[in-house]
């Protein structure tokens, strides 16, 4: 009895085999645990691009009522920039302009019962209710006394300041472009109409890139210290009078930053004097830019010469 268990316990005690431990195959298929299984790949990680950081857009200023078309429109305009920086969704961008009212424009927007509930419901545009200010605080005669402000603008500074002024005036009142271009020529300093008169511009952008090239060219001529400055006097013919009166301005000093085209018109008048008949001899010697009918700059010739060239008068 002791032998076959002594038996027993030496097959316990074997090792097991590698073959023994070999997967089994099933009609020539190999089995699940025989194939190589790929290591799962690494989680991609994502990385969101930041969002644009809107927090410097201005916040428009508190508007009260002031029943000015001007002030209304700037905050209008103020009001929207700070709409469309911040991205505000449309429900509620007349809530959000609500929030920059004070004074009597708050309160009248708090009164009337066909704006509050539209304006926590976000029901209520930001149209309508920019166009509920515009008919509650401006006065009859705005567009009216703008327009007259309109036509009396003058160039006093540079042409851009000008340009700038005009703009200002179209937006406020929905000008055409005609009209603008027209008030450009009409406004400006002499030498800076003389050139949209000589070049009739086809429209806006082309006047207001005149008007720039011109101003550029006499800071230009002034600064480098050419034939322009060194010159004593510039003369310009009067249409009425022609060769009869010659109008003569100083040119600025080396070192003055002042621009001839920019001169007011009392500085003008102060720096310019009349020859009679008796003293144009004495005048025929001043250099001066000779300018064709074909748009052609002389630089320097003498009054001598301006009998014998094809002369557009200013």
């Amino acid at each position: 009895m002791s032998e076959p268990m002594a038996q027993d316990t030496n097959n316990e005690q074997q090792p097991i085999s590698a073959a023994s431990t070999r997967p089994t195959r099933v009609f020539g298929v190999p089995s699940a645990a025989s194939i190589p299984v790929a290591p799962a790949p690494a989680p991609v990680q994502y990385v969101s691009a930041p969002r644009e950081d809107w927090t410097w857009a201005p916040k428009p200023f508190l508007y009260d009522g002031t029943p000015d078309l001007l002030v209304l429109q700037n905050w209008i305009r103020a009001v929207e920039r700070f709409l469309r920086t911040r991205d505000i969704a449309t429900k509620k961008q007349a809530w959000t302009a609500y929030n920059f009212l004070t004074g009597a424009a708050l309160d009248r927007c708090d009164v009337d019962p066909r704006l509050h509930p539209g304006l926590e419901e976000g029901s209520l545009s930001w149209l309508e209710l920019k166009t509920y200010l515009k008919r509650s605080f401006t006065p009859g005669d705005a567009l009216k006394r703008y327009r007259l402000q309109f036509y009396e603008c003058r160039q006093k500074g540079s042409a851009l300041d000008f340009i700038t002024e005009l703009d200002r005036f179209r937006t406020v009142l929905k000008l055409d472009e005609w009209l603008v271009l027209d008030q450009l020529e009409r406004g400006a300093k002499p030498n800076v109409a003389r050139e949209l008169r000589m070049r009739r511009p086809a429209n806006l952008d082309e006047a207001i890139h005149v008007a720039l090239s011109v101003q550029e060219d006499v800071q230009t001529r002034c600064e480098d210290g050419g034939p322009f400055r060194r010159a004593c006097k510039i003369g310009y013919l009067s249409r009425s009078d022609s060769f009869d009166r010659i109008l003569v301005m100083s040119v600025p000093e080396p070192g003055e930053k002042a621009q001839i085209g920019d001169l007011d018109d009392t500085e003008v008048g102060n720096r310019t004097e009349e020859l009679n008949e008796e003293n144009i001899q004495d005048a025929l010697d001043i250099p001066l830019p000779v300018v064709c009918r074909q748009l052609t700059v002389v630089p320097w010739r003498s009054l001598k010469c301006l009998p014998e060239l094809s002369w557009t008068m200013p």
